[in-house]
Formats: C-alpha cells, structure tokens, sequence
C-alpha cells in the first residue's frame, strides 16, 4: 500500500466529528423539512414570471415614456406580477400561519376555562388551564424541532 492510500484509509475508519455548537449539523436534514420544500416549490413556481417581469422593468426603462414599446413592456410586467401575486396567495392559503390556529385554540381554552369559573367549576378550570400548558408546551417543542 502507498502512504496516500494508507492515509486515506485512516481517514475514512475515523469516525466523524460532532458538530460545534452553531455549526450546520448535516443529519438534521433541516433543508428537507416539507416546509422548506413547500417554499422552495413556491420559489419554482414564480422564477419564470420574475424573470418576465426583470425583462419587462429593462425593457420599459430603454424605451421612452409614451412609446408603444414601452406600454408593452409596462403591461408584460404587470402580467408577470399579477402571476406571481397569485401564485403567492396561493401557496399562503395551502399553507397557513400555524400561530392562527394556535391562538383559536388558546381562545377556546380560556373561554372554557372562564365558563368554569363562572359555574364554580374550579377543578376543571385548573384541568384547562393544564392542559392549556401542556398544548403551548408540546407547541415549543414542534417548533424547536
């Protein structure tokens, strides 16, 4: 065996390091969340129209004001902008904001939990209120993961 090949054999027998603490740690394949993918789609989705609307924008600007030229570039633009509005609306209904839901559960809860109160039900609104914590709790835990 060669030194080269010998070196690079102990290279690969040797386990990998952990990762230092702020370092991109591979195995959490964070780039794969489906979120992330969702928005990479997004971003897919509109290259085309901004590309059309960066050609349009270059275009109007190299043509004067009143020009048919740039009354065409002017509605190009506006076209790929209205394409890119609606894909975005699009993506935002498919993927709404988790903290809305959120917050219409937190309203149930305490609106339960103060219907509790008013029946003199203390028991059980000291049982909503815990389960309240442990739904805010569970959410810290998705979102830190």
């Amino acid at each position: 065996m060669t030194p080269a090949l010998d070196h690079t054999r102990r290279l690969l027998d040797t386990p990998p390091t952990p990762p230092i603490p702020g370092q991109l740690d591979l195995k959490e394949h964070t780039v794969t969340s489906p979120r992330i993918l969702d928005l990479m789609a997004l971003m897919r989705d509109i290259e085309k129209p901004s590309a059309c609307y960066n050609r349009a924008v270059r275009r109007a600007s190299q043509t004067l004001t009143d020009s048919p030229e740039n009354d065409a570039a002017q509605a190009r633009g506006n076209a790929a902008l209205l394409e890119i509005e609606q894909a975005v609306r699009a993506w935002v209904a498919k993927h709404p904001d988790p903290e809305v839901r959120r917050n219409e559960i937190r309203q149930s809860y305490s609106a339960l939990a103060a219907q509790a109160e008013q029946d003199r039900d203390h028991e059980g609104a000291a049982e909503l209120n815990l389960q309240l914590r442990e739904r805010e709790e569970q959410w810290k835990r998705d979102d830190a993961a």
